[in-house]
């Protein structure tokens, strides 16, 4: 079984945007992401009640994953390999606005400041999915395609 795809959900052209561990590719995005969405709902669960969800949270935990969505939408049309560090970054922001967003969402389901978070990233994603179906999208620089890091034959 092919480890590597489940951890790095990219497609081999796109390898160049993973983080190796061990020489196992990780998404670097979602490399900040899971660590810290994990750390920060255990934080939150020990600390217990200490930060009661205000209605303005929203507007906050909105802007901690606004980068993540950012990059991500402009990498639709901007294809390029650099850029680990950043989206390892914005995976960071992602995790501690998600975990602070998970956690009113046990406390109150649905109420607002989970609504605005979901609400924000799922118009984003929509519109940036809409955009590259319309406008079309500049295929990606090629880059390692093998887990090892070597380049495909050309065929």
């Amino acid at each position: 079984m092919n480890w590597g795809f489940l951890l790095s959900h990219q497609h081999p052209e796109h390898l160049d945007r993973c983080i190796r561990i061990g020489g196992v590719p990780f998404c670097s995005r979602c490399l900040g992401l899971y660590p810290t969405l994990a750390l920060g709902l255990l934080g939150l669960f020990l600390l217990g009640g200490v930060f009661p969800a205000g209605e303005e949270e929203g507007s906050y935990l909105t802007l901690l994953c606004l980068p993540a969505l950012l990059d991500w939408s402009y990498s639709l049309f901007h294809p390029r390999p650099e850029g680990k560090l950043r989206r390892l970054l914005t995976g960071v922001l992602l995790g501690l606005g998600l975990s602070r967003t998970l956690w009113i969402h046990f406390q109150a389901p649905f109420s607002r400041p989970v609504l605005d978070v979901l609400g924000v990233l799922a118009a984003g994603a929509f519109l940036a999915g809409v955009l590259r179906w319309r406008l079309g999208a500049p295929e990606p620089e090629p880059g390692p395609s093998h887990l090892d890091g070597s380049r495909p034959p050309d065929r």
